[in-house]
């Protein structure tokens, strides 16, 4: 699905914080990731780093390391990108 970039936060050289803004209510676990698409360049897996109780926002912090992260890194306000997910599951372990 596309979604639009609403805040872009440059943490430091090489590394960038996307606060996407989905078109309904997004949920997530801790743990799970997005696949983020650049449109015609391709798509990686990126963890959500945000807070799964803000279900307006869905947030990625994105290290460039690769032409797809780096594409990624240099998007600005109200860009889309394509998304899907969330993936993986986080299952509990008994101590």
């Amino acid at each position: 699905m596309p979604v639009r970039v609403g805040r872009v936060r440059r943490e430091m050289a090489g590394v960038t914080t996307l606060e996407l803004t989905p078109a309904s209510a997004f949920g997530f676990v801790p743990g799970q990731f997005n696949m983020l698409y650049m449109f015609g360049l391709g798509e990686v897996a990126i963890s959500l780093s945000g807070d799964p109780a803000e279900d307006h926002r869905i947030v990625h912090t994105v290290r460039a390391v690769g032409a797809v992260s780096q594409a990624i890194t240099r998007l600005r306000r109200n860009d889309v990108i394509g998304m899907r997910g969330p993936y993986g599951s986080v299952l509990a372990r008994p101590r």
